[in-house]
């Protein structure tokens, strides 16, 4: 008999496991969420908090979970940004949004 993987054609292959998909995006932070959206339904987009400045970032992932794609995401914000995820149930659940941080405004001593 020859070799190889054998399975009977009479069994569909077994499904990927639930909430693993891949995604994969390329551009400003801004558009990541709403990318996500398409291949995680079970997210909320909101709106972004803070002021948006750009900030491109790159994912390239396979085999992932909701939160394997938020920290990619989130790390790439770096100093600039965070990805939030609220999963209060009252509140709707499963809520994702970008908060940009308000910049350190620095002060030279004897300047005031």
């Amino acid at each position: 008999m020859p070799e190889g993987d054998y399975r009977p054609i009479n069994r569909p292959a077994a499904p990927a496991p639930q909430g693993v998909f891949d995604f994969h995006y390329e551009g400003d932070i801004l558009g990541a969420l709403p990318a996500l959206k398409r291949v995680a339904p079970q997210i909320n987009v909101m709106p972004t908090l803070g002021k948006p400045s750009p900030l491109p970032v790159r994912v390239n992932l396979r085999g992932a979970t909701l939160e394997d794609a938020l920290r990619a995401l989130g790390e790439q914000g770096g100093d600039v940004a965070d990805v939030v995820l609220n999963t209060t149930r009252h509140q709707g659940g499963n809520h994702v949004f970008v908060r940009f941080r308000a910049p350190i405004e620095t002060t030279t001593p004897g300047t005031n």
